[in-house]
């Protein structure tokens, strides 16, 4: 071998050689020191490699300190009431569920929507059937959820089976009192009578109002104590206003009486009489001819006393 460079020594030239033990070159590990120090690096037996970092406990366990999954959220029962209808209503969709945050209600229009928690793990939503144009079998379905995690959906079925729209419907009304000579709709729904009755062997006219379902409702005496036979009736449906045309007896014979309520229980004001034939449509053309002439009126008695100052 050519000689070591003059500049470089052997390790027994400086005294620094250190003794082995018998167990460093044992089998199946890496030589090591008499102190115990590892002194190469590679691959161990089993293929790792040694210089990995120890583990010390720290990493993040995913299912939690128990080393069980945690549980996902589970729909335990579930129910619409009521699941048929055949008249309009607000359907109650009731939840109940365990290990869940919230509850998504999707319809079978594509309506998703989030049920209302109660606590305890109910929750609750409304379903609308408020028209025949939904009639038909459906399906809701409930997904419960947990943070990220989401539960197995579960549904419930209900029936919405109203009257067609257009149809008509059997209205069952008591305490039926006179004739009635036309029904109109209030702006809410409801449903007006105006008839004559008989009191002490004379006619009178009445207006009364009825709820939907046909019972009865504030009555209320047209022109109280008049001869009086009812024609016909009109409401605007927007306005609530109603005009009343009828029959009344005065000193020289009877004669037709235009009246006005500008809402249900308001005071009836007179916008015309007398002895020709005339329908309910020229009433609401009546009633418009009155206001044109009192705002003349208004503006005539504005202009006269701009007028009286200017003098």
């Amino acid at each position: 071998c050519p000689p070591l460079p003059p500049e470089l020594v052997t390790c027994e030239e400086a005294d620094a050689c250190e003794t082995t033990q018998p167990g460093s070159t044992s089998i199946g590990g890496p030589p090591t020191t008499s102190d115990g120090v590892q002194t190469v690096t590679g691959d161990n037996a089993d293929g790792s490699d040694s210089t990995a970092a120890p583990n010390d406990g720290s990493s993040t366990d995913p299912t939690g300190t128990t080393g069980e999954a945690a549980e996902p959220p589970l729909i335990i029962s579930r129910v619409v009431m009521p699941d048929y209808t055949d008249v309009n209503a607000l359907l109650l969709a009731s939840v109940t569920a365990d290990h869940a945050d919230g509850v998504r209600m999707l319809l079978d229009n594509g309506e998703l929507s989030e049920l209302t928690p109660l606590g305890a793990g109910e929750f609750e939503g409304h379903i609308e059937a408020f028209t025949g144009l939904d009639n038909g079998q459906y399906q809701a379905i409930f997904t419960p959820w947990k943070d990220a995690i989401v539960g197995e959906s579960a549904s419930a079925d209900y029936v919405i089976a109203l009257k067609t729209p257009g149809s008509p419907i059997d209205w069952d009304v008591t305490n039926i009192v006179g004739d009635i000579a036309a029904i109109a709709i209030l702006p809410d729904g409801r449903p007006v009578e105006f008839g004559t009755f008989e009191d002490m062997g004379m006619p009178r006219c009445f207006v009364r109002r009825r709820e939907k379902n046909g019972d009865a409702g504030e009555f209320i005496t047209v022109l109280a104590g008049a001869h009086c036979t009812a024609i016909d009736m009109t409401i605007d449906r927007a306005t609530g206003v109603i005009h009343l045309l009828l029959e009344r007896k005065s000193g020289d014979g009877l004669k037709w009486w235009a009246g006005q309520m500008s809402g249900w229980g308001a005071g009836l004001k007179n916008i015309g009489d007398g002895v020709n034939t005339i329908n309910v449509a020229e009433v609401a053309d009546l009633g418009g001819r009155l206001n044109k002439i009192n705002q003349a009126r208004a503006q005539s008695k504005n202009t006269d006393e701009k007028l009286g100052q200017i003098s």
